[in-house]
C-alpha cells in the first residue's frame, strides 16, 4: 500500500496527514483514487491564492525587502521637473547628459510649473518645440495636499504683457543662473515675493505614487521651487513606501538664503537641509545621488 500526503481540512495548509493509497471515493456517480482526487483539490486551493506578480526591490526599507510591482509591466524612463521656469532645467540636463537622462524618445517628461506666466509665455511653446519628446506640463503648484494657494510672483514682474518684459528680456539660457520668473514662490514672506495669483495646488506625493513606480523603472528628478521644498519633500519621507525611494539621481537647489536672517523658519530650514541626505539614507536604506543643476 503506497502513501500520500494531503493537507487537513483547517487554516493551516502546511499540516499534512497521510492515507492509504486504495482508498476510493465516489463522485458523480464515478469511483476516484482518493490521492488523485486530492491532488486535484490542492490544486484548486493553491489556485485562488496564486496571484503572479513580478518582484521589485522596496528601497523604502532599510532592510531592502522586497515588495510586488505590476506584472508585464516595460521599465520606464520618467523626468520630473518640479519649478521647471522656463525650460532651463529641462534644457541643460538635456544638453549636458548626466547619466543618460533625456537621452532618446522613450523619456517621458512631466514639467510642473505653478507660474501661468511660465506656462503662458514658455512651456506652451517648449513642448511644441520638442515634439520627439513626451512633454507633459503639470500647470499646479506640487504641495502637500490637493488644495488652492496664493502663488506669489516675483516683485517688479507681475504686470507682464510680453517676455521681453521678463529679467534680461526674457531670455531662457540653459547655461546661466537667471531666469525669467524670477524668485516666484509659495512663500509668503520670501523677500521677493510680490503679488500673489491663486493657483491650484496637487498633493506631489499622491501623484507620484499614481504613477506605480517599480525598481525597475529610471526615475530622475528635479527640484527647485523657492523655499517650499521642505514641507513638499519632509512628507515625502514619512509616507510608507515613498516613491521618493525610488527617484535613481536627483538635482536640487536649497533655498535657505530666501528667509530673513535669524528668523525661526530660516534656522528650522537649515536644520533641515543639514539632515536630509542622513534622513533619505535612514528611510531609504541608500545614499541619495544629490546634485545641484545650476
Amino acid at each position: 500500500m503506497t502513501m500520500i500526503q494531503s493537507p487537513r481540512n483547517n487554516s493551516n495548509t502546511n499540516d499534512l496527514v497521510t492515507i492509504p493509497s486504495s482508498i476510493f471515493l465516489r463522485y458523480r456517480g464515478f469511483l476516484v483514487s482518493a490521492p488523485l482526487l486530492l491532488i486535484v483539490l490542492r490544486l484548486a486551493w493553491n489556485a485562488q491564492y496564486y496571484e503572479p506578480y513580478h518582484a521589485v526591490l522596496d528601497r523604502n526599507s532599510p532592510d531592502m525587502s522586497w515588495r510586488r510591482g505590476q506584472k508585464g509591466k516595460s521599465p520606464r524612463k520618467i523626468f520630473i521637473d518640479v519649478g521647471a521656469n522656463c525650460g532651463n532645467s529641462f534644457l541643460k540636463i538635456k544638453q549636458s547628459k548626466p547619466n543618460g537622462v533625456l537621452q532618446g524618445p522613450d523619456w517621458v517628461t512631466y514639467l510642473w510649473e505653478a507660474n501661468p506666466q511660465m506656462i503662458k509665455f514658455f512651456l506652451n511653446d517648449l513642448k511644441a518645440n520638442h515634439p520627439d519628446h513626451k512633454i507633459h506640463i503639470v500647470d499646479k503648484a506640487a504641495y502637500t495636499q490637493d488644495t488652492t494657494l496664493n502663488f506669489y510672483l516675483t516683485t517688479g514682474q507681475e504686470d507682464v504683457m510680453d517676455k521681453s518684459q521678463f529679467l534680461d528680456k526674457g531670455a531662457c539660457d540653459p547655461n546661466s543662473i537667471k531666469n525669467p520668473s524670477g524668485a516666484s514662490t509659495l512663500i509668503d514672506g520670501a523677500k521677493r515675493a510680490g503679488k500673489p495669483v491663486l493657483v491650484q495646488a496637487l498633493d506631489f506625493t499622491k501623484w507620484m505614487i499614481d504613477l506605480d513606480l517599480t525598481q525597475d523603472d529610471t526615475v530622475a528628478l528635479k527640484m527647485d521651487i523657492e523655499g517650499a521644498e521642505k514641507d513638499l519633500l519632509s512628507k515625502m519621507m514619512d509616507t510608507p513606501n515613498s516613491p521618493i525611494c525610488l527617484v535613481d539621481v536627483m538635482w536640487m537647489e536649497f533655498h535657505g538664503h530666501i528667509f530673513h536672517e535669524g528668523s525661526q523658519t530660516k534656522r528650522e530650514y537649515t536644520a533641515w537641509q543639514q539632515g536630509f541626505a542622513t534622513e533619505f539614507e535612514r528611510r531609504c536604506g541608500r545614499k541619495l545621488h544629490l546634485m545641484g543643476w545650476h
